[in-house]
């Protein structure tokens, strides 16, 4: 039961992860040409926000169930996974947000983030206490 969970949750974290790029790759965009569309940069951040969630659900059902995987490719995929997440993407996610405030400051608006800031420091948290 415990490796059909996580076989299923690779095979969804394929496109989350995707979704999580193309998002990633919006953001770094709206912040190279350093002027902010309000409504744009609102709907991205939704996005970013539905995809993190599913990033951290995917997360805990592979923390929760690798234990009980058997097969090593599966187990391999699953540390990989968790590994980028946590070195690359949600590093990436955080800068670029930061970023994303401080451009929101020049041009006199404000952005909240300090939520978004603690949910990632705890998928890196919970990506760091995956050790094999």
């Amino acid at each position: 039961m415990s490796e059909a969970r996580v076989k299923e949750t690779l095979t969804k974290f394929e496109e989350v992860i995707d979704n999580h790029s193309a998002n990633l790759g919006q953001l770094e965009n709206m912040l190279a040409i350093n002027v902010i569309d309000l409504d744009r940069c609102h709907r991205l951040l939704k996005r970013i926000r539905r995809t993190r969630r599913e990033i951290y659900e995917g997360m805990k059902t592979i923390v929760e169930n690798i234990g009980g995987v058997v097969d090593r490719q599966t187990r391999e995929e699953s540390i990989g996974i968790i590994s980028y997440l946590g070195m690359v993407g949600l590093k990436d996610e955080l800068e670029l947000l930061k970023g994303l405030q401080d451009v929101m400051k020049k041009n006199g608006e404000s952005i909240d983030i300090n939520d978004d800031v603690k949910q990632i420091m705890e998928l890196m948290d919970m990506a760091s206490k995956l050790s094999f």
